[in-house]
């Protein structure tokens, strides 16, 4: 009788032991899943183009096609890479961008972004990562169908067609403290732009000098890249100040191109100051909603220093992006 207690004892442990294990085998698959590094491209002859990610799905910040390259996907990601990928197809023949289903992200925000430089917001009602696809149906052309893991489907009505869209574009999750940069710089020897934060007297109406102030805090970024967008959670670990605020981005950046005249573009809401190599650039400041102002430099190859000035007025719109057109390519893109 003893002897079968402790056989009884045994098999219950054991079964224990393996409803554990289970658990915990069907928790680490879970995890593993988070980092999905797998995107298909669906045409609408229903043929699919299969494409490996250079990194995890949630550190992909736009899916872009750009209008002079038709069939060239570019997958921009969370730290300025940028992945290229040749499509079997035009773009207009896709259907959708279908990911692999991924673990849940704290992310609800997709910004659709158009040629003509116009931003729709969209708030996800799933998170980042349960979306499985972005689909444009054929019979309806500015209708965005965007499909969840677990089959539930979010209907969003588009401001332009389909053909004019340029990007869909994630907020990045990951170590970003805001939109404006992170609190740790880059430790990959890249180049980087270090901005400090001030704090500006309420209704302040253009840049004041910044030298006179004092920085509440600090951040890093590689590229000036911040489409217009509603804008209320201020710099998490630094302020939770989301208006009347001001930031100077200063680096280095180095050119390997020849001697040529470099056009720059600087979109802002509201003021901003371009400066490079101490010459002001560009003058968009004031008080106004996302404009954009242009101006040009000769730039010879090697290192050049770089300042942006930046001031947000009142609440809550904002919008920073500082874009470059190269003398050999003439195609516009992100500095």
């Amino acid at each position: 009788m003893f002897k079968k207690k402790i056989l009884i004892g045994c098999l219950a442990i054991s079964i224990l032991v393996l409803l554990v294990t289970g658990t915990m085998s069907a928790k680490a698959a879970k995890n593993a899943q988070v980092d999905e590094k797998k995107l298909s491209i669906v045409y609408q002859d229903s043929k699919i183009q299969p494409i490996d990610l250079n990194q995890g799905r949630n550190n992909v910040k736009a899916l872009k096609n750009f209008k002079n390259k038709r069939q060239t996907l570019t997958i921009a990601y969370c730290d300025g890479a940028i992945q290229e990928v040749k499509l079997q197809q035009d773009v207009p023949d896709i259907k959708s961008y279908r990911f692999n289903c991924a673990g849940p992200t704290d992310d609800k925000r997709l910004n659709v972004v158009y040629y003509d430089g116009q931003v729709q917001f969209i708030d996800l009602k799933q998170s980042r990562g349960s979306v499985k696809a972005l689909k444009n149906f054929k019979n309806k052309k500015q209708i965005l169908v965007i499909a969840f893991c677990d089959g539930k489907i979010q209907e969003v009505n588009l401001k332009q067609a389909k053909t004019q869209i340029k990007s869909y574009r994630f907020h990045c999750a990951g170590p970003t403290i805001s939109d404006f940069g992170t609190t740790k710089p880059p430790k990959d020897g890249k180049e980087y732009f270090k901005g400090n934060i001030y704090y500006l007297d309420k209704n302040t109406k253009k840049l004041p000098d910044l030298k006179k102030l004092t920085p509440v805090g600090k951040i890093f970024t590689r590229h000036i890249d911040i489409p217009a967008q509603a804008f209320d959670k201020g710099f998490p670990g630094v302020t939770d100040r989301f208006e009347w605020f001001a930031i100077q981005y200063k680096g280095k950046f180095h050119f390997k191109r020849q001697k040529g005249v470099y056009k720059f573009r600087l979109l802002s809401d509201d003021g901003a100051k371009l400066y490079i190599d101490k010459k002001l650039v560009i003058d968009n400041d004031g008080i106004h909603g996302p404009s954009s102002k242009t101006g040009t430099v000769t730039l010879n190859s090697g290192t050049h220093h770089f300042r942006l000035d930046y001031f947000q007025g009142p609440r809550n719109m904002i919008a920073l992006q500082l874009f470059v057109t190269p003398p050999d390519t003439g195609e516009e893109k992100i500095f």
